[in-house]
């Protein structure tokens, strides 16, 4: 797959997960959601969601190291400041250089899967979901499938090899 067809799946999954609306009561659904998916892990996972500047929900597995949210949160401000998933900021600034003012050796962004936009019909971007503690794409493609699972969709998701 060319990188043109991987950020064409990235993008087609953004304009396909979008909420009718999305409260702070649906961050808790959607955080919770994701945990339960993930609760059978043994890697030390992290969550975090962002309505506008404002961290509405926040959760840890036992035994997560503090750097997990910080890297959470990195990806999140990724996604806040190139409008596409983190995911596809790795993508496009692997192959194309793509984003690259923004490439600060891991202070403030991460180039790495696992942070989504969060989107309404109504009011597009309101806020992002930051994930952190699984290999490079998992956090990703659990993130979408959680937020399909919610919304009663599915989307194609791009394999592990989707970095190569």
């Amino acid at each position: 797959m060319t990188t043109e067809e991987k950020l064409a799946v990235l993008e087609k999954q953004e304009k396909e997960l979008v909420f009718d609306s999305f409260s702070n009561h649906d961050a808790l659904e959607l955080g919770k959601t994701l945990a339960d998916k993930l609760v059978g892990s043994e890697r030390p996972i992290a969550i975090v969601i962002r309505i506008g500047e404002f961290t509405v929900f926040q959760y840890t597995m036992k035994g997560k190291e503090e750097s997990h949210f910080g890297w959470a949160n990195k990806k999140a401000n990724l996604v806040e400041q190139i409008g596409h998933s983190s995911m596809y900021g790795r993508i496009a600034h692997a192959q194309n250089g793509d984003y690259a003012e923004y490439d600060d050796g891991n202070e403030q962004y991460a180039f790495a899967c696992g942070a989504f936009p969060i989107c309404t019909k109504s009011e597009g971007r309101i806020g992002v979901i930051g994930m952190s503690g699984l290999v490079d794409p998992e956090d990703h493609t659990v993130i979408v499938e959680a937020i399909g699972e919610i919304l009663g969709k599915k989307v194609e998701v791009l394999g592990a090899d989707a970095l190569s």
